[in-house]
């Protein structure tokens, strides 16, 4: 018996972080209406570590 075959393309769906001079920074990247990155942008965040033990 023949199994069918499945051409499935899957995305990753991942959020680049980087952090300078005590900023974190998130990359935002536009998309056209084929997928492909049309621009990329690094967007400043607050962000700040806290116990987890208050």
């Amino acid at each position: 018996m023949n199994k069918p075959k499945h051409n499935f393309k899957k995305k990753l769906n991942a959020i680049y972080v980087f952090s300078e001079d005590n900023q974190v920074y998130l990359k935002k990247n536009t998309l056209t209406k084929n997928d492909t990155i049309s621009n990329e942008e690094w967007l400043p965040v607050n962000f700040q570590w806290g116990s987890p033990i208050g």
